[in-house]
This record gives structure tokens, sequence and C-alpha cells, in this order.
């Protein structure tokens, strides 16, 4: 049975108790790694110049406490974290199913616009989520 690592469990717990309890649901089916959840001033800035973020420090869904976004990639017993991006693509509609079974409101990276289209995207970041918080 998959479960997190300490760091895993590190970071997802800086992260809203909704995307904790979907993706400790997750890991009991499906083996991930958590990569990202809050995200301070350097890195945000960082990723923004790098061009894997639109949102400058404090404009990021990673940037609030709790974080509002995590990032959290298929893992491959012998291999590690994957970034194939069909595994990634895969692993993201195991999430979005699970997290429309679940009745969390998220909304995944790899269809920011969550209509079904994943061609449509400016910034392809698959393995990213976050709750769709209507405000």
């Amino acid at each position: 049975m998959p479960r997190f690592s300490k760091k895993s469990i590190a970071i997802l717990e800086t992260c809203h108790e909704l995307l904790q309890r979907l993706f400790m649901s997750i890991i009991i089916d499906i083996d991930c790694t958590v990569v990202w959840g809050y995200r301070n001033e350097y890195w945000q800035n960082l990723f923004f110049s790098d061009g894997r973020s639109t949102k400058k420090y404090p404009n990021g869904k990673h940037n609030k406490i709790p974080s509002e976004a995590v990032d959290v990639y298929p893992y491959i017993p012998g291999l590690g974290i994957s970034f194939d991006i069909g595994q990634c693509y895969y692993f993201a509609g195991q999430v979005v199913e699970r997290a429309r079974q679940m009745e969390i409101p998220i909304i995944t990276g790899s269809d920011w616009d969550s209509d079904g289209d994943i061609n449509d995207q400016v910034l392809i970041d698959t393995c990213h989520f976050q709750i769709n918080f209507v405000y």
C-alpha cells in the first residue's frame, strides 16, 4: 500500500484542509509525491520569472496560509517521481474524479477552465491542483 514520505506529509500540512483530505484519500490507492504546498516570495517570484507560474507573490494560490494549491506528482516504485506528461495527465484525471466523488471543488493545471479541453491551456501545469472557491 502506498504511503507519503515524511517530507510529503510536511508539505501537505501547509495546505488547506480540503486538499489534505483529498490527497490522504488518493495515497491509499495511488502512489504519489507532494512537491509544493505553500510557496514563499522567493520561490513564487522565481517560478514567475521562469515562466512556471503566471502569478507574482503574493497573488498565487500557493502563497496563502494555508495554501490553496498543491503540486502532487505520480510516483513510480523503483523509478521515482514521474514527470511523464501522459502519466501526469492520467494522474490528474484520477485526482479530479476523486475530488468529484468527495465533493471537493478543485481546478487542475491540466484544464484550468475545467471545460474538458486540455488543448486550450496557456500554462500547462498538469499536476497542480487548487481549491476552486467561489467568492
